[in-house]
């Protein structure tokens, strides 16, 4: 391995490297062992979201520990660098690297890793995972798959090149995908990524609604073509999704205006159709009436108990289901919050035709459905839905890491360029 030959931490600002060391000091009180002190290093970050939306907004590329426990968010850069400096501070042997490809996903990412005797301990969001290393590779040794290929292991030197560096430009240093960040709504989650290739910056968004069941994305790109930029919009069905790959299925492109509804009817299931019907149907029907759920508490209570009594059914496809319905329902509890499950389940019971308001039922649901030009109306009513839950929940929150990232693409005022998102929520409400 090889030796450091300077305390990189006397070579970081005065009070980042005052951060560093106090820590340090309070991890040596609460643990004695290595492990247990990679193991408090490894979990230092954990409540944070992941994302990087946070440090381009800042101006930081990846930031010091300090900023980063005193924010929200952080991503794999940040995770290693403080890895790297707490354990500098421990006196615990370590190497800072990178791969080309992680856990087989095609994404970029950094790590440390810790000598131990045959084999090496990587911290990994909160735990430690073992790992052996052979050539630019390594493998999980209590899985044995791979789980790092194209390894370059960094000399301290060039750590803290990084570190001086962090305040350049983000976009060149982003060499793969990056999620800018996820949050959990009471409708589901949001989920903003960015791509870049020098000519073209992409910004992906990520939907899902609990009501609907499909997941529908948003692509605004920028494009170099000549001496200007052509800013490009798309939105649609985001199927089967796989890291940060799904089968896209456009409906809506922008500018010029353009429909590919009748091209999107012919790939997809009859399934997916009844879902995004039900789905905008449910919609339609809670906007009408103006209330947050179209239940009562006391008949969400009745079909969660329905479905408990379902899910000890000597049937094996009915108790399956019922099951399934029931664990998807308390994950939403846990991680999105009882708004997200009451929706939930207030969308099952109009779903599966169970009840009924004076004013309000399902046929008139149907009929405003029915009198849109199908298919269009009814992916132009699916794709509405998804961009006002994205204007409502995330988007004005982070439109300043959006507005940088295109000020250094375009190396101009982003004001000067066509407003984004703006022509699809109008395509949206007037199809």
């Amino acid at each position: 391995m090889q030796k450091s030959r300077f305390n990189i931490l006397n070579y970081i600002p005065e009070d980042g490297a005052e951060f560093v060391l106090n820590k340090a000091e309070e991890i040596k009180r609460y643990a004695r062992g290595v492990e247990d002190r990679l193991k408090l290093v490894s979990k230092l970050f954990l409540r944070r979201r992941f994302g990087c939306a946070e440090a381009i907004v800042q101006g930081e590329f990846p930031r010091l520990p300090k900023r980063v426990f005193h924010g929200q968010q952080r991503f794999c850069e940040e995770e290693a660098v403080k890895d790297f400096l707490l354990l500098s501070a421990l006196g615990i042997p370590r190497l800072y690297a990178s791969c080309e490809n992680f856990k087989n996903l095609g994404l970029g990412h950094a790590l440390v890793l810790v000598p131990s005797k045959s084999h090496f301990i990587m911290p990994y969001y909160g735990d430690l995972m073992n790992v052996k290393m052979e050539g630019d590779r390594l493998y999980d040794l209590d899985t044995r798959t791979c789980v790092a290929s194209g390894l370059d292991i960094k000399p301290d030197e060039q750590v803290l090149a990084l570190l001086r560096q962090n305040k350049r430009k983000v976009l060149g240093r982003a060499t793969s995908p990056q999620l800018l960040d996820r949050v959990r709504t009471n409708r589901g989650n949001i989920e903003a990524r960015m791509f870049y290739s020098p000519d073209e910056l992409r910004i992906e968004y990520i939907v899902t609604d609990v009501t609907t069941n499909s997941p529908f994305y948003y692509d605004q790109r920028l494009k170099k073509s000549g001496n200007t930029f052509l800013a490009l919009e798309e939105c649609g069905l985001a199927l089967n999704r796989a890291g940060f790959s799904c089968n896209k299925i456009p409906l809506f492109t922008s500018p010029p205006l353009k429909s590919l509804t009748k091209q999107a009817t012919q790939s997809i299931k009859d399934s997916e159709t009844r879902n995004l019907t039900l789905g905008v149907m449910y919609n339609i029907m809670l906007e009408s009436c103006g209330d947050d759920f179209l239940s009562t508490a006391s008949e969400r209570w009745e079909l969660v108990a329905d479905l408990e009594s379902k899910s000890k059914s000597q049937d094996k496809a009915t108790a399956d289901e019922a099951r399934a319905t029931l664990d998807y329902n308390t994950l939403l509890r846990r991680v999105n919050g009882p708004v997200a499950s009451a929706t939930y389940l207030d969308s099952l019971i109009v779903r599966m035709e169970t009840f009924r308001r004076d004013g309000l039922n399902l046929g008139q649901a149907f009929r405003r459905i029915s009198a849109l030009p199908f298919p269009a109306g009814l992916f132009s009513e699916f794709c509405r839905i998804n961009i006002k839950s994205l204007k409502d929940n995330y988007f004005n929150n982070y439109l300043n890491a959006e507005l940088k990232l295109t000020e250094e693409f375009t190396s101009s005022n982003p004001r000067k360029l066509p407003k984004l998102m703006l022509d699809l929520v109008l395509i949206c409400y007037s199809s």
